[in-house]
């Protein structure tokens, strides 16, 4: 059985135009593989990425560590390994907790919010949303600061009133 799905990969690659490369199989991998692959995380200063895309070099912010920042900035893009990678999402649960934040700023280029991103963060009042924003998942600032206002940078998503 090994010997038959080793021999149909060869001839899958082989009609792929990897005729040269499919003898071996480390030589292969060597030279088709991407520095970062879909799923691959990477850290920088305070924030963890994971890599959406790796075609496109998009991420998602999925953690920050961070634990006595009062003001934090997203960025559009982060570099890593010599490569520029665009920041699309803030991720499940990415903030959750950062009970020191107060002020979010999030870059242009920023698409979505995930469900519970900042999720108690209980000192948040403030936070700039870009206008590249598609998407604020549900329950995305629970246990936040509620103001009962909507602010004129906020005026695309009124339901998010810190």
């Amino acid at each position: 059985m090994k010997h038959f799905l080793l021999a149909s990969l060869m001839l899958g690659f082989a009609s792929m135009g990897y005729a040269n490369t499919v003898n071996n199989t480390n030589t292969f991998v060597k030279k088709h593989t991407r520095v970062l692959s879909e799923e691959e995380r990477f850290t920088v200063n305070n924030f963890t990425f994971t890599v959406q895309n790796a075609e496109n070099r998009s991420v998602s912010l999925t953690k920050y560590t961070g634990t006595t920042d009062k003001e934090v900035t997203v960025p559009a893009e982060i570099s890593y390994n010599n490569d520029t990678y665009n920041i699309k999402e803030i991720a499940f649960g990415a903030f959750k907790g950062a009970s020191t934040i107060e002020k979010v700023t999030l870059a242009d280029g920023i698409e979505v919010i995930g469900w519970s991103a900042f999720t108690e963060c209980t000192k948040l009042k403030n936070i700039t949303l870009p206008s590249s924003l598609i998407h604020i998942a549900e329950n995305a600032f629970q246990g936040c600061i509620y103001n009962h206002r909507t602010t004129k940078t906020n005026q695309k998503y009124p339901s998010v009133n810190l």
